[in-house]
């Protein structure tokens, strides 16, 4: 808070959230190592831009590809969709369920 008037950090990452923006850092606690990320094989999310007939205009999604899908072209992969009802953006929902 700067002269009254609530600012987020901009050396921290921000995002939606109380019906405003804020900035927030995450904190290491004692056995948090639920949330820690792990040594293990990790995917990719893209942005995939498309054309809605139904909003007359592009849109834009986020996928997930696991590892090694590149490289996999013959392999065929179940399809998850998710619509993150209380994410703001596309990107919050991404940093809320990130994978560790």
């Amino acid at each position: 808070m700067i002269d009254g008037v609530s600012l987020a950090d901009p050396a921290s990452e921000t995002f939606y959230g109380m019906g405003r923006m804020a900035a927030g850092i995450e904190i290491p606690f004692a056995d948090g190592d639920y949330y820690a990320i792990n040594d293990v094989p990790h995917g990719d999310v893209r942005i995939n831009r498309y054309f809605s007939s139904v909003t007359n205009s592009w849109r834009r999604c986020l996928v997930y590809t696991p590892p090694g899908y590149d490289s996999a072209t013959n392999q065929q992969y179940p399809v998850l969709y998710l619509y993150m009802e209380e994410a703001k953006t596309n990107e919050d929902g991404v940093h809320r369920a990130r994978p560790t």
